[in-house]
């Protein structure tokens, strides 16, 4: 894969998912990855629900206007069980092929005999038959929202001294991002707020479902100056982390992991709680640098000030724990790797590191594609590590 920062899964992943056919650590990933994205959720549902419309228009539609068959179908098992005696046994490489072939392949497959069904459809269906796909609402599968990468911990005493002032008369853009921080809404949603010519403040949300557009409207209403609009279409993908992963036990050195971890279970188990921690920094990395990049040079009143700084006080805490704990799990892993954390005096910029930290975390412990060997990808995750804030 050429590019480690594409955010979401492709239509052809979440299918594959919805059919069962992601297994191991690929569907690990990427059921945790819906558990944290309102964007892939819709998607999902939005696929389930096309899938869910087409079969039941088939069956009460198609299937009823299709002329019967001109004769019986021939019973083939006989012939096919005698080709099979005549066929010598598949070699050991292609029954690991047909066992473990790319799941696109599979789905591809679905989506062209699908397509021939609905042509064969097309030249027989009377010219009034009805060819609307019947629609499942959204909203009936809106999901309970959850906080986005919230990782389950004690707070610390420097997160409770963490506090957000009142604002009575506050900026309206600077009540939206509060609004939106206390969602859990600034780590990685398709939120996007920006001023128009008569200084209203815009807040633009992209593919979320129901009940996360109802939270979001009805905590925003009260703010003055502000108009909320949602969109249905894709959410333009982002700079988080890719998604693409392989099957449990399938990694290029899964060996040498294994021997450092102590089973496949564990190197799964491991690479799972990493790459968690991973999310964590990268999201909080994107909603500093959003903020310095809005209000640093910003004329602010000092009681929004407070309220800028304290949010961004919040990320500071909540990324410099889970750093720390990301170093802490991994030191022992690189040594066992040969190599460790390098510290240096030159420290990249804070996204840039989390960005390179989360990128070899997924080349390692997700089978991101690379050309560098397992010794090299560890050294370049204890440079990224070295210059990660805790």
């Amino acid at each position: 894969m050429s590019n480690f920062y594409l955010q979401h899964p492709e239509d052809d992943q979440l299918l594959a998912y919805s059919d069962g056919e992601l297994k191991g650590l690929a569907a690990t990933r990427l059921r945790r990855h819906l558990k944290d994205c309102w964007r892939c959720r819709t998607q999902l549902e939005d696929l389930q629900a096309t899938v869910t419309g087409f079969m039941r228009y088939k069956e009460q539609v198609l299937e009823a206007q299709l002329p019967d068959p001109p004769a019986s179908w021939r019973n083939l098992k006989v012939e096919f069980e005698r080709i099979d005696r005549t066929v010598p046994a598949p070699r050991f490489g292609d029954r690991m092929v047909a066992r473990y072939g790319v799941p696109a392949v599979r789905v591809a497959s679905v989506a062209v005999v699908l397509a021939l069904t609905g042509l064969g459809y097309v030249m027989v269906r009377p010219p009034d038959a009805p060819v609307v796909l019947p629609g499942v609402s959204r909203e009936q599968t809106a999901i309970k929202p959850v906080n986005p990468l919230a990782l389950p911990h004690q707070p610390s005493a420097a997160q409770k001294k963490v506090t957000l002032p009142e604002l009575p008369k506050a900026n309206a853009e600077v009540q939206v991002v509060a609004v939106l921080h206390k969602l859990g809404a600034d780590l990685g949603e398709p939120i996007e707020w920006t001023r128009d010519a008569q200084g209203r403040v815009i807040v633009t949300g992209t593919a979320l479902a129901g009940g996360r557009r109802n939270e979001i409207q009805t905590a925003l209403n009260g703010i003055a100056g502000v108009q909320v609009k949602f969109e249905d279409g894709r959410a333009t993908k982002g700079t988080a982390r890719a998604t693409s992963v392989v099957e449990g036990g399938r990694l290029p050195w899964q060996a040498e992991l294994e021997q450092a971890l102590g089973s496949k279970a564990a190197v799964e188990s491991f690479g799972n709680s990493v790459l968690d921690l991973s999310d964590a920094v990268v999201a909080r990395a994107h909603a500093l640098k959003k903020l310095d990049e809005r209000f640093a040079a910003g004329q602010l009143e000092p009681a929004e000030r407070a309220q800028i700084d304290a949010i961004a006080d919040r990320h500071r805490v909540e990324m410099s724990r889970a750093a720390a704990d990301l170093k802490k799990r991994m030191s022992p892993i690189l040594a066992k790797l040969g190599t460790g954390i390098h510290t240096s005096n030159t420290k990249w910029p804070l996204l840039t590191a989390a960005q390179q930290t989360d990128q070899w975390l997924n080349v390692i412990f997700a089978g991101a594609a690379t050309d560098r060997t397992l010794e090299q990808a560890a050294s370049e995750l204890g440079r990224a590590l070295g210059s990660l804030e805790d």
